[in-house]
């Protein structure tokens, strides 16, 4: 055979076995991996295509940034909202008018469960004042004839000045209470011993009489008042005509009565009182 021939021969032969060789490695590694699969399969059950949880974050890196009140990432509140006060009034409460921002007195009283007022009284007079005369009135109502209200854990603050009360309340005498030179004066106190319960009645409604302490004057002008509270019923005043005296009306959260003249000022409130221990 020619020499030329006999080469070209041997290397088909060769490049044939390198290519029988080369699909013989890849058909063997395919089964390897078939076989490495099943065998994941088989040992990792049904969560084996799961993704593994996260590592817990590392509190010194990605704990979150507190946001900063009133910065401009803060979330801002919407046109019906309006930011707590430590020193917010209740709902309803009046912040202008008579013995706020006008000559008079404001009444905002709370009853307790045992019958009590939980008062603040505040006065604002047409000129300022160096002292004040307290006393305790008497209710013109029928049904409370004889009712003799005590005065308890009296405080006094002429403008933003602490003032020392009495260390006697108002009782049969009126009280003279010396003050530095003010237009302003807010008071605080308990006022019990007015409740009257009617009978028969439903359990817990009373008649309570209310009437500010501080004696009216020349310069202190008209009285409202404000009774919170989900068991109030009516408000009357009982030192008008007769055909004002149904003088009470829903307003907010409270029952409210006034302008009332300051000779005139004594309310009765007609009260569901709440259970003791209730909130």
């Amino acid at each position: 055979m020619d020499e030329a021939v006999l080469r070209r021969w041997v290397g088909l032969v060769v490049a044939l076995l390198c290519f029988v060789a080369a699909v013989a490695a890849v058909r063997s590694g395919s089964a390897a991996e078939g076989v490495a699969a099943t065998e994941s399969a088989t040992t990792a059950g049904p969560f084996a295509a799961s993704t593994p949880p996260p590592a817990a974050p590392d509190p010194a890196v990605e704990s979150p940034v507190p946001t900063v009140a009133g910065s401009r990432s803060a979330p801002q509140p919407s046109s019906g909202s309006s930011a707590p006060s430590s020193s917010a009034s209740p709902a309803g409460a009046r912040t202008a008018g008579v013995g706020l921002t006008r000559t008079g007195t404001v009444l905002r009283a709370s009853p307790t469960s045992s019958g009590d007022l939980e008062v603040v009284e505040r006065v604002r007079f047409a000129a300022p004042v160096t002292s004040v005369r307290l006393e305790l009135r008497a209710s013109p109502a029928p049904a409370l004839a004889g009712v003799r209200p005590q005065v308890r854990d009296l405080q006094i603050q002429a403008g933003a000045t602490p003032v020392v009360a009495p260390a006697e309340g108002p009782a049969e005498a009126p009280v003279v209470v010396r003050l530095p030179a003010t237009d302003e004066l807010t008071l605080r106190y308990r006022l019990g011993s007015t409740a009257v319960r009617s009978n028969p009645a439903p359990v817990g409604r009373v008649l309570l009489a209310v009437a500010p302490i501080v004696a009216p004057s020349a310069t202190s002008g008209p009285v409202v008042l404000d009774v919170f509270g989900s068991g109030v019923r009516n408000l009357v005043c009982p030192a008008l005509p007769q055909r004002e005296q149904t003088c009470g009306a829903r307003r907010g959260a409270a029952w409210t009565a006034g302008p009332v003249p300051a000779r005139d000022a004594t309310f009765v409130a007609q009260v569901d009182l709440p259970d003791p221990g209730a909130p």
